[in-house]
C-alpha cells in the first residue's frame, strides 16, 4: 500500500497544476480583450513622427531635383578671375529680368521675409573685375517672361535657394582676393543674413501652395532661364 503523506503529495501537485493552467487561460483572455480595445499603431501613425503633409518646399525640391542638377553641371566651378567673372555675366544675365518680373508681383507682407534684389550687386561686382557688360545683360530671357502671380512662390524658391550656394562661393571668392567691398558684393548680400533662408521658407509653406503645379512650373521656368543663361555665355 502506498503511503498516504505520498497520495497527499500527488494531490497537491495537481491542484497547482490546475491553478496555473486557469492563471494561464485568465492572463490570454485578458490580453486577448485588450487587443479588441486598442487597434495596432501603425508605422505611419503621428507616434512615429510622420508628417501627414510633407513640407512644399520638399515637394518643390522633389519636382526641380533633375533641372537643378542640369544647371549645376553647366555652371562648374570658378577657380580664375576669368571664370568667376563669367559665372557673374551669367549670373546677372539671369536675374535681372527675373528679378524684375518678380519684384512686380510680389507683395508687401508683414512676415520676417522680403524679397532683396542682387542684380545691382552684379553689376557693381562686374564694374570691379573690368566688365562693364553691356545691353546684353538687359535682354529679357523668354522663360522668365511666363512668370505670374501663380508661379512666384517657384520662381521664389529657386532664386532665394540660390543663397545656399552661394555659402560655398563666397569662401572660393576669397581665395580670388574677392570681398564683400570688392568683387563679391553679390555673394555678401546672399549670405549675410542666415536667418533669411528659414523666413523664406515660413513665407513658402503659408502662402506658396495655393497652386502647386503652377508653382512646381515657376521653379522649373527659373531653372531653364538659368541654364539658357550660362549656356549663352559659352
Amino acid at each position: 500500500m502506498e503511503p498516504k503523506f505520498g497520495i497527499h503529495v500527488k494531490q497537491q501537485l495537481r491542484a497547482r497544476v490546475i491553478d496555473a493552467r486557469l492563471v494561464r487561460q485568465d492572463i490570454l483572455g485578458q490580453l486577448s480583450a485588450a487587443r479588441t480595445r486598442s487597434p495596432p499603431i501603425s508605422v505611419a501613425s503621428p507616434a512615429f513622427g510622420t508628417n501627414p503633409q510633407p513640407s512644399f518646399r520638399f515637394h518643390l525640391r522633389q519636382q526641380t531635383a533633375a533641372a537643378h542638377a542640369e544647371l549645376d553641371a553647366t555652371v562648374g566651378q570658378f577657380e580664375s578671375l576669368q571664370s568667376y567673372r563669367r559665372y557673374c555675366r551669367a549670373m546677372l544675365r539671369f536675374r535681372g529680368p527675373l528679378e524684375r518680373a518678380v519684384v512686380s508681383l510680389v507683395s508687401k507682407t508683414n512676415d520676417e521675409w522680403s524679397f532683396i534684389p542682387i542684380s545691382d550687386h552684379l553689376r557693381a561686382d562686374l564694374n570691379d573685375l573690368g566688365d562693364l557688360g553691356g545691353p546684353a545683360y538687359r535682354e529679357p530671357l523668354s522663360s522668365s517672361c511666363q512668370l505670374d502671380a501663380k508661379r512666384l512662390p517657384g520662381a521664389l524658391y529657386v532664386l532665394e535657394g540660390s543663397s545656399l550656394g552661394a555659402q560655398l562661393l563666397v569662401k572660393r571668392a576669397a581665395l580670388l582676393g574677392l570681398s564683400a567691398h570688392h568683387g563679391a558684393r553679390h555673394l555678401s548680400q546672399q549670405t549675410g543674413d542666415p536667418k533669411r533662408w528659414p523666413a523664406f521658407v515660413k513665407t513658402l509653406e503659408r502662402h506658396g501652395t495655393e497652386h502647386p503645379e503652377e508653382a512646381v512650373r515657376g521653379a522649373l521656368d527659373a531653372f531653364a532661364a538659368a541654364l539658357e543663361a550660362f549656356r549663352h555665355d559659352d
